[in-house]
């Protein structure tokens, strides 16, 4: 029911966003500036107003174990980035995209708020972790791969963006154990918490610009939504169930790779590679509507929920 009630608010919040451009208060060219603001400035002062759990209150060997559980995640979910474009035959232009979508997942605003609801704060350690970890190979894997094919080289300057400096400064923090001091963190968490209604809302402006009728008909969008939040998130946490009994960190993994592609799939896209904002857009808005469902349905087959 919560899963429901916050994909509900995101939908409404997707439509706002729809209704706005559909009256021209967002243009083609203020949705470009938006999303700039949104990846230079306001998700990262989302990131490191993030309040991490003392990391010393879980044993040495269980925080290695832990972080050998979420490595062995991201590199699952890399590997379905790479196979997931290929078994859907997606064009050599928009297969960039369809593994952006794979390796950046909802976390922030949905996998987090669902492991403390249902886990508690046991989880919120491993769902720290894996924050940082997701955020540092999103933030510089996803550049490469977004330029990629385009005769350009990797830009390490560009690479090293906000989001990513502030990934590892919350690194820093959380190994060290130091919190920021309560002015910065209120200063951070307001301006952050931007984020994610100007996400959604800027994935609805640019939902303005598809056709129902070509998602509802987007055979190939389906089949990778099936694959994406159904298949593969099953056949991963089999895997990581054989590897660990931690009730916690097994929870933590299934939040986080049954979760719908990530709205910052659409900034990147827009900033990187614009001519595929549109399988993006519809990608995101298909994973999300469809994860209401099939999150629910992935536990089950695993024998989590």
């Amino acid at each position: 029911m919560v899963v429901f009630e916050q994909m509900a608010i995101f939908f409404l919040i997707m439509m706002l966003g729809y209704y706005v451009r559909s009256k021209n208060l967002i243009t083609s060219h203020s949705h470009r500036q938006l999303t700039s603001l949104v990846v230079n400035f306001t998700a990262p002062l989302l990131i490191l107003s993030c309040t991490l759990p003392d990391s010393s209150t879980l044993a040495k060997e269980q925080l290695l174990h832990g972080i050998s559980v979420l490595c062995l995640l991201q590199v699952l979910m890399l590997a379905s980035a790479v196979l997931l474009p290929i078994l859907v035959r997606s064009s050599k232009d928009d297969a960039p995209v369809y593994n952006s979508m794979c390796v950046c997942t909802n976390i922030v605003f949905i996998s987090m708020p669902v492991v403390l609801m249902i886990y508690g704060g046991e989880a919120m350690i491993y769902m720290a972790m894996f924050i940082v970890l997701n955020n540092i190979v999103f933030f510089s894997y996803n550049i490469f791969i977004l330029t990629h094919g385009r005769g350009e080289r990797f830009n390490f300057k560009a690479a090293f963006n906000p989001c990513l400096l502030s990934c590892l400064v919350l690194l820093f923090m959380m190994v060290f154990n130091l919190n920021l001091p309560i002015f910065l963190h209120k200063l951070f968490s307001t301006v952050g918490n931007i984020s994610p209604a100007l996400s959604m809302m800027l994935i609805g402006s640019a939902i303005y610009e598809i056709s129902f009728r070509e998602l509802f008909y987007d055979l190939r969008m389906w089949c990778f939504s099936v694959l994406k939040m159904i298949v593969v998130p099953i056949v991963i946490m089999y895997v990581i169930m054989a590897v660990t009994a931690d009730r916690y960190l097994i929870g933590t993994c299934f939040v986080c790779v049954a979760a719908p592609s990530g709205v910052m799939v659409v900034m990147f896209t827009t900033l990187l590679r614009p001519g595929s904002l549109s399988v993006a857009s519809r990608g995101i808005s298909l994973t999300t509507t469809v994860s209401v469902l099939t999150i629910p349905l992935v536990g089950l087959a695993c024998g989590i929920a």
